[in-house]
């Protein structure tokens, strides 16, 4: 069993990032300006804005909402008995899932703020980071409907499950990493940013499709 100590601290970690977000949006409130960005390219610049409502307030909602979610998520998943089984990797799980939900607040509303300490473009890595640790977790999971590679062949068959997650953790895991250090590479030769998120959103779609492909050939 889990220890329960571990499990608290780790819990109480997660309701300060959940926090966070809400008390930077109040003190930063009066600074923003009527109208600010919400969406940034790779290389960090604004390329789409909304009002100042909509912008502010509409990132700490989703990430109280994922909070409730995931915390109550065993209770309305018909494979609920197997959540004792991973309750670690599921708190390792949201707990990487707040640092980058986190992260991605802070970097966004010092973007919004014109603070000089800009780090939006960094976002990118910061994810690929998220990637490698539900990676790392994904092993361990047991089979259930909301968190994994949820194919009907892995959703009908405990060994495809199995294998799948073990195939997909273990490519998330190499293939992140190789990435991680391709894509700081090229932006460090000052590569058209272009050019870098074609390569990520490739990355993308391989750690997607191959295992979904993977479950299917296994399956049969």
């Amino acid at each position: 069993m889990p220890n329960q100590n571990s499990i608290k601290w780790k819990e109480l970690l997660i309701i300060g990032m959940v926090l966070f977000p809400i008390v930077l949006t109040v003190y930063i409130w009066p600074f923003a300006p009527d109208i600010v960005p919400i969406h940034w390219d790779f290389a960090g610049k604004p390329d789409n804005y909304a009002d100042k409502t909509m912008g502010l307030l509409l990132f700490p909602g989703i990430i109280i909402g994922l909070y409730f979610f995931l915390k109550y998520l065993p209770r309305i998943d018909p494979s609920k008995f197997n959540y004792p089984s991973f309750e670690k990797v599921l708190l390792t799980i949201r707990l990487a899932l707040h640092s980058l939900l986190l992260f991605i607040h802070v970097a966004t509303t010092l973007s919004i703020v014109g603070s000089p300490y800009d780090i939006t473009s960094y976002i990118f890595y910061a994810l690929i980071i998220f990637m490698i640790v539900l990676g790392n977790s994904m092993i361990d999971i047991e089979q259930n409907y909301f968190i994994g590679i949820r194919t009907p062949w892995t959703l009908s068959n405990k060994e495809v499950w199995t294998s799948t997650h073990k195939f997909g953790g273990y490519l998330w895991v190499i293939s992140g990493i190789l990435i991680f250090c391709l894509l700081l590479l090229l932006q460090l030769l000052h590569i058209n940013s272009d050019i870098i998120f074609t390569i990520f959103l490739m990355w993308i779609g391989l750690i997607v499709i191959a295992p979904i492909t993977y479950s299917f050939v296994y399956f049969k």
